[in-house]
């Protein structure tokens, strides 16, 4: 008799852990489901490869947490400039300055064209670049009047238009060829985050880096290198380094860049 109620104890007890069980995974479902494929590559295409040649190049690849406090303001703004729809850009043509290669309107600066006659200015409103600093960052234009979208040109912000031509002074980049390989590995939401996951690998002369933002090299990556750089979904996952970038859900619903750091696998 006594062995019966234990049996049921026993029973009724692994019935109550089975519920628990199956309500957890029910609540672990439902706070942590996957993202549908179009907004998931739309969020993590606020920063891509074709940043490399301006806005400081991938930043969220760093060897630490990255938010939008430790970024520069005028990598911001190119980030921003770069995503831009341009197309209702209006030119202006200014004159060159007396004695000098440069042409000057409202204290902004600009280098004169090859002919050294005059300066061409692309003029649009600020508001273009405004509403993808917004969608982007989640805040508005706070800081920085001018940043520079390549080594060639300069924009300035002026009251609600932003003219961009080219820098009095410029920059050639010199140095390796760099490839940037990266892969979605999966995408979580969590209540009003959404967190992304994805593997990196920077390869320049050769050898592989663990971000974009040291000289920090991955020796064990660098050994299985293949010689075309053909890299495959596979090699990533083993020697790529994972980042967790997040996404906050601002009061519209929309969805914004808030941090990215490396994680242990």
């Amino acid at each position: 008799m006594k062995s019966k109620k234990n049996f049921y104890k026993l029973l009724l007890f692994l019935l109550i852990v089975g519920l628990v069980i199956i309500i957890w995974s029910y609540i672990s479902y439902k706070t942590n489901y996957q993202v549908n494929k179009e907004l998931s590559e739309e969020l993590y295409n606020y920063f891509t490869t074709n940043d490399l040649e301006s806005c400081s190049g991938l930043f969220n690849y760093s060897d630490k947490l990255v938010n939008f406090e430790s970024v520069d303001s005028k990598a911001k703004l190119c980030i921003a400039y770069q995503k831009a729809n341009k197309e209702s850009m209006a030119e202006e043509t200014l004159t060159k300055d007396k004695k000098a290669l440069t042409c000057t309107k409202d204290k902004m600066i600009f280098r004169v064209n090859d002919d050294e006659k005059s300066c061409t200015v692309n003029k649009m409103s600020k508001s273009i670049i405004s509403d993808e600093y917004k969608k982007i960052f989640g805040k508005d234009i706070e800081e920085a009047k001018s940043f520079q979208p390549d080594n060639m040109h300069i924009c300035y912000i002026k009251g609600d238009d932003l003219y961009c031509g080219l820098s009095e002074t410029y920059t050639y980049v010199l140095g390796a060829d760099v490839d940037i390989y990266r892969v979605i590995e999966k995408t979580i939401e969590k209540s009003s985050e959404i967190e992304i996951y994805d593997y990196f690998v920077k390869i320049a002369n050769d050898e592989c880096f663990l971000n974009y933002t040291t000289p920090d090299k991955d020796i064990n990556c660098t050994e299985k290198l293949p010689k075309d750089h053909n890299i495959k979904y596979k090699f990533l996952k083993k020697y790529g380094t994972m980042y967790k970038h997040i996404y906050k859900k601002d009061d519209n619903g929309n969805y914004y860049w808030l941090s990215s750091e490396p994680i242990k696998k």
